[in-house]
């Protein structure tokens, strides 16, 4: 494995797509999953699976900031050749993360009975599941961060490729076996599992053949950064997720069923954004660090690629909802099929905050937390009072999305304004 800084440093719309192509396979492989769960569990099973995943969802996402803040010091650190201090910080970082994956492993543990109350879950193991698989995916997050800030999609796709389909194949087998929501949420796990273990083969040279040393580096602004990271993404796991978490606790599991369905394929939107900003994150990151030019650009090519592919999946539910949902279901009713047709534009302004989060974080700014996390809170609030139907459900997200993407969006322009008067009036 090489690792030289890229002779490129755009190439966004190349290695997006190379993510983009990634996580239509994954996607595929998942929506196959889903397809079969649907089949082969019952309605209020599959609705108790959902809510597992919602969880797991909102637990996972914030701790994608460790993948963030990973791949923020290789990135940099890479690029002055200062590949000791990767080597040694990505080791003392999987050692930390370890404990604290342990630590996490055993809190739910304690809290697993309050969670069945709470989301009306019948299997506890499935939930303790869930805890499991969340403190494997603190591990595979550093791992994965090393492949971004490398900027090796390549190997990155592959290892999310190889990782779904084994978690597709060892998961239909254990709930054909008859072990239910616990063999759905256990395929998570393998899927945990299998990650780690590839990202240790991809990365052996940097983890086990370079010595440490490179002391001069500083990481303490990287790991500083750390909680700005984790808040946003936790706001944003808010954003994404809390429809879901809203249904299963205020409707009955047959409606929460229903919601389900479209939402197989309605949040299947939020990969869009997470494909592109994962090409995008490294390239503004580096840019940033070594003044290398101006960055605006590339986030406005990723808000134009994310509408574009997000458009065209909105026209698709529009007319073909009810064919759509019959490949998933011969259960779909009407009520699943008029969900889904408006789910696109529900989640389409969560897709585009997802962009620009991402930019922001890459630029090293955190400002922006003091008008995200007010937002995202009252959205969870407005949830709590809207929510008479599973079709008010929807616009609320979509509202709230659309408000917190054109403020974020402006703040940035106003500043990208600036930045051009500073340079022409120096």
């Amino acid at each position: 494995m090489r690792f030289s800084r890229p002779r490129q440093s755009d190439g966004l719309i190349k290695h997006g797509t190379v993510m983009l192509v990634a996580t239509v396979i994954t996607g595929l492989s998942n929506t196959l999953f889903y397809v079969l769960m649907i089949r082969m569990l019952t309605r209020e099973d599959f609705g108790d699976y959902n809510g597992l995943i919602s969880l797991h969802y909102i637990l996972i996402i914030p701790f994608a900031a460790v993948q963030i803040v990973t791949a923020r010091y290789v990135s940099a650190f890479e690029s002055q050749h200062m590949l000791g201090q990767v080597a040694s910080l990505l080791r003392r970082s999987i050692f930390k993360l370890s404990l604290a994956a342990a630590a996490l492993m055993l809190g739910f543990l304690a809290s697993g009975p309050l969670l069945k109350v709470y989301l009306n879950i019948n299997s506890l193991s499935a939930i303790y599941a869930v805890g499991l698989a969340v403190s494997l995916a603190l591990v595979a997050s550093v791992l994965w961060g090393a492949l971004q800030g490398f900027q090796y999609f390549y190997h990155y796709a592959a290892n999310q490729i190889v990782s779904t389909v084994a978690k597709l194949g060892v998961g239909c087998l254990l709930v054909w076996l008859g072990i239910g929501v616990l063999g759905a949420t256990g395929s998570i796990v393998l899927f945990y599992m299998a990650a780690v273990l590839i990202a240790l083969a991809q990365l052996y040279t940097v983890l086990f053949k370079v010595a440490g040393g490179d002391e001069k580096a500083d990481s303490r602004p990287h790991y500083r950064f750390f909680w700005p990271v984790f808040i946003s993404l936790l706001a944003f796991a808010l954003f994404s997720q809390a429809d879901l978490i809203t249904v299963k606790h205020f409707f009955e599991r047959y409606s929460a069923g229903e919601y389900s369905y479209a939402l197989v394929i309605g949040k299947a939107y939020l990969f869009i954004p997470i494909s592109i900003s994962t090409a995008m994150f490294p390239k503004v990151s580096r840019r940033t660090a070594s003044g290398e030019g101006a960055t605006f650009h590339l986030l406005n090519l990723s808000l134009l690629y994310c509408l574009l592919l997000c458009g065209l999946g909105i026209l698709i539910c529009a007319f073909f909802s009810r064919f759509i949902l019959s490949l998933l279901s011969p259960q779909s009713t009407d009520v699943a099929v008029s969900l889904l047709r408006i789910f696109g534009i529900g989640v389409t302004p969560v897709a585009l905050l997802h962009i620009l989060i991402n930019y922001l974080l890459a630029k090293g700014r955190s400002g922006f937390l003091y008008l995200l996390v007010p937002l995202a809170m009252a959205y969870v609030i407005a949830l709590q009072f809207w929510h008479g139907s599973l079709v008010t459900v929807i616009w609320v997200m979509a509202s709230f999305g659309f408000v917190t993407f054109c403020l974020l969006y402006l703040v940035i322009l106003n500043n990208e304004k600036k930045v051009l008067l500073v340079e022409a009036y120096p």
